[in-house]
């Protein structure tokens, strides 16, 4: 129990680290360079760059206040939830839900899927993550992270066998810390 505690804190500060990543990500997308919009989606995105996660949740709701069907803003919005997310666990449901809007605009759109894996991670809804990561793997096969994430919730469940097989095939790929953390719990 307290291994998997333990275990859980590690695994907040990766997604933590994973959703800076994914901040970083965030880029223009629009089909359309209005004066007004696109702005609005380039300060979101320096407040990103600055942890300022709030101002960039105002600026992204801006930008969807002149244009609600542009993927780019709602997935900036959900990644800013999600940091805000990894933070504070009031603000998961609004990432997830924000992050969904961009699954039905866009389906797998850039990292849509691995940040609700770590909202759902961080509030211990661990059937429905790997239900993303089924996704995420979908995706990207070769990307350990979408393993390692779904191995972990797989072991938090319960399910050591396919936690422990999950947690091989990333460690195969070279996902570190699925190496130590099948070490810990797939003996």
């Amino acid at each position: 129990m307290c291994v998997m505690e333990l275990e859980l804190n590690c695994q907040s500060m990766k997604l933590y680290f994973l959703s800076f990543t994914m901040l970083f990500s965030v880029t223009l997308y629009g089909q359309v360079n209005d004066s007004q919009y696109t702005p609005l989606v380039n300060e979101g995105l320096e407040f990103l760059r600055q942890n300022e996660f709030s101002k960039a949740v105002e600026k992204y709701n801006a930008a969807l206040e002149l244009d609600s069907v542009r993927v780019d803003a709602w997935y900036g919005l959900g990644v800013s939830y999600t940091a805000l997310c990894l933070q504070q666990d009031d603000y998961c449901g609004l990432a997830v839900a924000k992050l969904h809007r961009v699954e039905r605009l866009a389906g797998a759109y850039r990292y849509t899927y691995q940040n609700i894996i770590s909202c759902l991670i961080k509030i211990k809804n661990y059937a429905s993550a790997i239900t993303y990561c089924d996704k995420a793997i979908a995706q990207d096969s070769k990307d350990g992270d979408n393993y390692y994430y779904k191995g972990f919730a797989q072991l938090q469940l319960g399910k050591t066998k396919e936690g422990c097989n999950d947690l091989q095939y990333a460690a195969q790929l070279g996902h570190i810390d699925a190496i130590a953390l099948q070490n810990k719990s797939c003996k």
